[in-house]
């Protein structure tokens, strides 16, 4: 991992190699950080790899298999039927105002 600590974006943590980061990873708002620490810790932030190699990270994986993915930005609906076929048991959660 590697410390990013610039002035334009958040401070965060970044794999050494883009092969392991995931394209949908944006900010967390507080928001989103409290809404995830409503599942236990082996439940957030699962990993899930394609057999195409793709990579990404739910943001809470149930012990029954669903995926929640909590949403506080737009989206636009290409990217949610992306992530509905990735992942295919999505649930998503999104504020829709304030």
């Amino acid at each position: 991992m590697i410390a990013k600590c610039g002035s334009r974006i958040m401070r965060h943590w970044a794999h050494t190699h883009a092969k392991n980061c995931d394209p949908w990873w944006e900010n967390e708002t507080q928001w989103h950080r409290d809404w995830k620490n409503h599942f236990p810790p082996d439940s957030r932030e699962v990993s899930h790899t394609a057999e195409n190699g793709e990579i990404h990270r739910a943001d809470v994986k149930t012990t029954t298999g669903i995926v929640i993915e909590f949403q506080h930005s737009a989206m636009t609906d290409q990217e949610r039927l992306s992530r509905e076929q990735f992942y295919k048991n999505l649930g998503l959660f999104r504020q829709i105002c304030g």
